[in-house]
């Protein structure tokens, strides 16, 4: 029987120059690929197989053999340690922008189109057997890179949701003081998107400006105003924890900002 399970190759060293010539150097270290599995191989060696697709490789090869295991070395050709990915642990890798839309096309589908593929498709071919060729490249476009952005933006929300979570739970099993401080923060935080430019429809102007700006001079002199006024004693405003609040709120700003701009400037 057939399977078409999803692998994140963690190494792969070809132990042959030549052969990582025909095949351009596919598979790639970090990166996600399709994993054949036939429990009916004629021979172990065909057990698992990596699908490359051949419009990457000179060689025009689908797959490559990876043996009766996921981590060792096929012969003297390649070394390799792959891990297979599931809805269950995506979340814990890192993965290249271009390959999130296909991973969603994958666990979605659940392969699907490879499985319909493999149905009509002849075995693997041996690359001693082929003829170096050019490979073909798929263009861009607008609609595509769309896509791809939405996609990373809905992934990289999962994993940031499943860091909090799993950061949330250790700070209550190991503090539950500390649990309690981070809640009231986060419910002051949350009353800011009831303010009246909030409710108004506007947005706030002011937070959009702090985070577009080039420099941490803004949210930092802010933070620290309400710091001074904090700690200050015998006036009416002195000392109240809410401040606290707003300074981390300005240094949250801060962070935001800070990750903009690094966005910005690999742009």
């Amino acid at each position: 029987m057939s399977k078409v399970l999803i692998g994140y190759v963690k190494k792969w060293n070809y132990l042959q120059e030549d052969i990582k010539t025909r095949l351009a150097g596919e598979p790639k270290e970090g990166s996600i690929y399709r994993i054949i599995y036939e429990d009916k191989a004629p021979t172990s060696d065909s057990l698992y197989q990596i699908y490359i697709g051949k419009d990457t490789n000179p060689a025009k090869m689908d797959t490559v053999f990876l043996g009766a295991d996921l981590k060792g070395a096929y012969y003297d050709r390649w070394e390799f340690e792959i891990e297979l990915i599931n809805k269950d642990n995506y979340l814990e890798f890192e993965y290249r922008p271009d390959e999130l839309p296909l991973l969603k096309k994958w666990l979605d589908s659940n392969n699907s189109d490879l499985i319909d593929l493999m149905t009509k498709s002849p075995v693997p071919v041996d690359i001693s057997q082929e003829q170096l060729a050019e490979p073909s490249i798929e263009t861009d476009n607008t609609v595509s890179r769309a896509l791809k952005e939405v996609i990373s933006r809905e992934i990289e929300y999962d994993k940031s949701m499943h860091k909090l979570q799993r950061g949330l739970n250790i700070i209550m099993e190991r503090d539950l003081d500390i649990a309690v401080v981070l809640s009231e923060l986060i419910h002051y935080i949350a009353t800011t998107y009831k303010d009246k430019y909030e409710d108004a429809g506007n947005g706030n102007m002011s937070r959009d400006f702090l985070i577009s700006t080039p420099t941490p001079h803004a949210t930092c002199f802010n933070a620290l105003k309400y710091i001074q006024r904090y700690t200050t004693t015998g006036f009416a405003k002195s000392g109240k924890i809410v401040d606290v609040h707003k300074a981390i709120h300005y240094l949250l700003f801060e962070l935001q900002r800070s990750k903009q701009q690094k966005t910005n400037d690999k742009n």
